[in-house]
């Protein structure tokens, strides 16, 4: 595996099979299958009620991966705008979700500058 510089926690990462890095020796600790979806996803930090974007590559059950190049610290709450939302059965629905950055990744190539893993804590609303 090839590996990425260290993360702004200090950690090293590899990188895995076209999803977001993990760390050296790594152990998937999710109980929910974690799948593939793009979308572009809004945010607004409740604290700062500052706008951010972001583009969603992978959900679960109780959460999802972006990447952005804005630093969202870990224990950031957050509501987020999904378009397109996976957890739907319909097209052209945009979710919005109260939501907690779990955790920060720098990236080392792509887009954008870093990768986060957001816990979904409620549903605020479902537009289309």
């Amino acid at each position: 595996m090839k590996m990425l510089p260290k993360n702004i926690t200090g950690q090293t990462f590899t990188s895995g099979l076209g999803g977001p890095a993990e760390p050296a020796g790594y152990f998937e600790k999710r109980g929910e299958a974690r799948i593939a979806h793009k979308s572009r996803v809004k945010i607004k930090e409740l604290k700062t009620g500052i706008f951010l974007s972001a583009r969603m590559r992978h959900y679960s059950k109780n959460g999802i991966y972006i990447e952005t190049d804005s630093l969202l610290l870990p224990g950031t709450k957050i509501y987020i705008g999904i378009e397109n939302s996976p957890f739907v059965s319909f097209p052209n629905v945009y979710d919005i979700y109260q939501a907690e950055v779990k955790w920060l990744r720098m990236l080392n190539s792509g887009a954008y500058k870093y990768g986060c893993g957001i816990k979904l804590i409620v549903v605020v609303k479902k537009t289309s």
